[in-house]
């Protein structure tokens, strides 16, 4: 009997021609001022400049959907550097998440969330004009079921039921929107030999008490370790299943960086390096540009190579969408079609040429080059006119031996001289 192929496939990361603007909670970005007793010097020296309508990084602001501040800023700033803020991220459309501790101490003798802070640092956001739109948890997996001391550890289901009980009743009193996620470093916990089955235990516990999941999952991005890279394919799964979004929190920390220039580069090296893993690795559902470092010392300007803006110039500008009008749904193949931008270029697409690669065959087979230049007057209608020809086609052969076929394209920026990592978009074509 012949085989025959069904495209029920579909798109990583593709963006909607409606849709000028990246998902409002894709790229979250959280760079960090000198906090006295906290953070390492020198710390983010222009972090409340960035505040300003002027400021120098008007393509990482309006790709920003969400800014995050941790508590300690928060508790540190000014009220006037605060309400600053919070009017200027709420004029952009930009969300606001705090990240924070949530634990309230189980007993006496152990830390945790004092009584009645959370309730205070809520009112007061609120009555300087912000709203807390996400509220981030700050490893509280890692440390009150993995880290803390004997008399202090709290089992998966204990822990839900602290936060449930505690923070997040405090939070939802002030602000009953925000919306609750957790960041952990899962790399310290590879080696809990039921990591996935507790992990999914507190997650569980959280959805049938609250009846809802949390909305993201952010992972610590040192993504060069083999512990890391073994405990985020134990996690993803548990994710997965719960549709809760996966993020990477893309820094250039632990690596002895000195100087901004090392860092922002150990940070870009880090995404790369994720990207080569595996071509057909699932890709995070959000990127967090954070740090909790001494550098980089400056955020601005997004021109400048050095500064932390700058990463979300680099790595989160081209956008890129196949149509679901192919003819190659069944074997031998057929043609694809699409388009491709990069919205930092100040001429033209900003795209040269689109690597095509059947992912399927051992090793990956080369399917060909795409070159853009075919007119589409919708993606003019949503980009501008400069992105007018940013169509391209291709014929792409089935390899009817493999089953079913993962075809992926890889765009090539001529701004950043590079692959945009982050836009490699995959259709799958299964047999039937």
């Amino acid at each position: 009997m012949s085989s025959r192929y069904r495209l029920i496939a579909m798109f990583v990361l593709a963006i909607a021609l409606t849709q000028p603007a990246l998902a409002t909670d894709r790229i979250w970005f959280g760079p960090l001022p000198f906090i006295p007793g906290f953070t390492p010097a020198p710390g983010t020296q222009d972090y409340w400049s960035l505040f300003d309508d002027a400021a120098p990084w008007p393509n990482g602001m309006n790709r920003t959907g969400v800014f995050k501040m941790i508590a300690q800023t928060v508790d540190t700033a000014t009220d006037q550097q605060l309400s600053n803020a919070f009017a200027f991220l709420k004029r952009h459309n930009i969300a606001f998440a705090l990240e924070a501790g949530p634990v309230t101490a189980p007993n006496s003798g152990c830390s945790g969330v004092p009584p009645g802070q959370m309730t205070a640092r809520m009112t007061r956001i609120r009555d300087l004009g912000g709203e807390v739109a996400y509220f981030a948890m700050d490893e509280p997996y890692l440390y009150w079921e993995h880290w803390a001391p004997s008399g202090c550890q709290l089992s998966p289901t204990a822990l839900a039921d602290n936060i449930i009980n505690g923070t997040r009743a405090a939070v939802l009193a002030v602000f009953p929107n925000a919306k609750f996620g957790d960041i952990e470093a899962f790399v310290h916990l590879d080696d809990e030999p039921s990591l996935a089955t507790n992990y999914a235990a507190f997650l569980d516990r959280w959805q049938s008490v609250t009846g809802a999941h949390l909305v993201f999952v952010h992972n610590e991005g040192d993504v060069e370790l083999g512990a890391w890279q073994s405990s985020d394919t134990k996690i993803r799964p548990v994710l997965d299943a719960r549709t809760i979004k996966y993020g990477i929190i893309w820094h250039g920390m632990n690596a002895g960086a000195q100087n901004n220039h090392d860092w922002v580069q150990t940070a870009l090296w880090r995404i790369n390096y994720y990207r080569g893993l595996s071509p057909t690795r699932t890709l995070p559902d959000q990127h967090i540009f954070q740090t909790w470092d001494g550098y980089p010392t400056l955020a601005l300007p997004d021109t400048n190579q050095d500064t932390h803006s700058s990463l979300l110039n680099n790595a989160m500008n081209v956008l890129q969408n196949v149509d679901t009008n192919t003819s190659a749904s069944h074997w031998p193949g057929g043609w694809v079609g699409g388009w491709t931008l990069d919205q930092a270029a100040n001429k033209d697409t900003g795209i040269d040429t689109i690597h095509v690669w059947n992912m399927t065959t051992s090793p990956p087979s080369f399917v060909g080059v795409v070159t853009l230049g075919a007119d589409r007057p919708d993606v003019a209608a949503a980009f501008g006119s400069q992105f007018r020809y940013s169509g391209w086609n291709i014929y792409i052969p089935v390899q009817p031996a493999y089953g079913p076929n993962v075809v992926c394209f890889s765009p090539h920026s001529t701004v950043h001289g590079n692959f945009a990592w982050d836009r490699v978009t995959c259709i799958t074509i299964n047999e039937y």
